[in-house]
C-alpha cells in the first residue's frame, strides 16, 4: 500500500489557454545540493531569530517554490530568565561590573512605562526594574531611588512633546526622537564625512530642552540580536513580569513599500495589532543609549568612518 504519493495539481484557474505550468522544489532536483540548502536553511532561522526575515522569504519562495506568507503569528522569542530578581536592587543596589544605568521612559497620554537597565563596559547588561508609572513626580522618584544619574534618563518626546521638554529640561533628562533613518550624517573635526544611527545631542527651542534623534530599526535590530542570544548577555530576572515579555514579542519586521511611484520597499519593524509595544520602545531606547555611550558597538555598515566621494 502506497501511503507517499506525489502528484501534480492546478493551483490556479487562470492560466493560459493550452500551456500548462507546474511548481516543484529545488530539493527534487539532482543538481542542487541537500547539504547547501540544509545550511541555507540554518541560516536563514538564525538570521529570523533577530528579526531578519529576507534569507527565509527567498528560501521559502526559490527553494520550496511557495508562497511567502509573514503573518503576525510569527513564533514567539522566549526570553530566559537569570538567576536574579529585580527586588535585589530595589534599593538602587549596584551590579558586579556596572559600567553605567540607563532610565528610558514612552511618555502616554495618562501614563508613563519604563525600563532601567544596568550595563558593562563590554555591552552585557542586566534589567533592574520596568512596567508603568502614572505621574511626572513618580517618574523622579523612581529615578531617584534606583540611584539613576539624570544625564542618563532618556524620555520618549514623539507624544506630547512639549510637556516632555519642560520636564526633561527641568530635571536634566534628554528627550528622545525616533527617526526612519537608517544613519545620520555627521562632520567630524578633520572634515571627513561619518554616519551614526543617531545625531548629536540638539537644543530644542523653547525651553532649551536638550533632544536626540536615532535610527528606530537600526536600535531594534541591535535590541533583537541581544534579545536572541546572539551578543553580549542581556539578563532578565526571574520575577519579569508577564506584561513585559508580552511587549517583547509586540513587532516583527516586515517588508513593506516605501515609495508607492517606483514600488520600492524595505524591511521595517512593525507594531503586531493589538500588542503593546511600550516596553519594547523603551528597550529600544535603552540600545541607543547605550550605543551612543560606547558600550555597544555600531552596526558594521555604519562603524566605518569613510570620505564622501563627490559625485561624478
Amino acid at each position: 500500500m502506497l501511503t507517499n504519493v506525489a502528484m501534480y495539481r492546478q493551483t490556479s484557474p487562470d492560466g493560459m489557454a493550452g500551456h500548462v505550468a507546474r511548481t516543484y522544489p529545488a530539493y527534487a532536483v539532482w543538481w542542487i545540493s541537500w547539504a547547501d540548502m540544509v545550511m541555507e536553511w540554518i541560516i536563514a532561522n538564525d538570521e529570523k531569530s533577530s528579526g531578519n526575515h529576507e534569507r527565509l522569504r527567498q528560501f521559502v519562495m526559490k527553494r520550496k517554490a511557495e508562497v511567502w506568507r509573514l503573518q503576525d503569528t510569527t513564533p514567539e522569542v522566549h526570553l530566559m530568565a537569570a538567576d536574579y530578581t529585580m527586588a535585589e536592587y530595589a534599593d538602587g543596589n549596584p551590579w558586579d561590573g556596572e559600567s553605567m544605568r540607563f532610565m528610558t521612559v514612552d511618555k502616554q497620554r495618562d501614563h508613563f512605562w519604563h525600563v532601567i537597565r544596568a550595563w558593562t563596559a563590554d555591552g552585557g547588561s542586566r534589567l533592574l526594574s520596568e512596567g508603568k508609572l502614572f505621574t511626572w513626580p513618580q517618574v523622579k522618584q523612581t529615578q531617584e531611588r534606583m540611584k539613576v544619574m539624570s544625564g542618563l534618563v532618556f524620555v520618549d518626546a514623539q507624544h506630547m512633546t512639549q510637556e516632555v521638554y519642560e520636564h526633561c529640561a527641568s530635571n536634566g533628562w534628554t528627550a528622545i526622537h525616533g527617526s526612519g533613518e537608517r544613519a545620520f550624517m555627521k562632520r567630524t573635526r578633520s572634515g571627513k564625512t561619518i554616519y551614526r544611527p543617531y545625531t548629536d545631542v540638539r537644543t530644542a527651542s523653547p525651553p532649551g530642552c536638550s533632544y536626540i534623534m536615532i535610527s528606530v530599526d537600526t536600535m531594534k535590530d541591535k535590541l533583537a540580536i541581544l534579545r536572541g542570544g546572539f551578543a553580549a548577555p542581556w539578563e532578565l530576572p526571574k520575577d519579569v513580569t508577564s506584561e513585559y515579555r508580552a511587549q517583547m514579542n509586540s513587532e516583527i519586521k516586515k517588508q513593506i513599500v516605501t515609495n508607492r511611484i517606483t514600488g520600492a520597499t524595505a524591511f521595517r519593524w512593525c507594531q503586531i495589532q493589538h500588542r503593546g509595544n511600550h516596553l519594547w520602545d523603551c528597550e529600544t531606547y535603552q540600545t541607543a543609549a547605550a550605543m551612543m555611550m560606547g558600550l555597544l558597538p555600531l552596526p558594521d555598515e555604519e562603524n566605518k568612518d569613510t570620505e564622501e566621494t563627490p559625485a561624478e
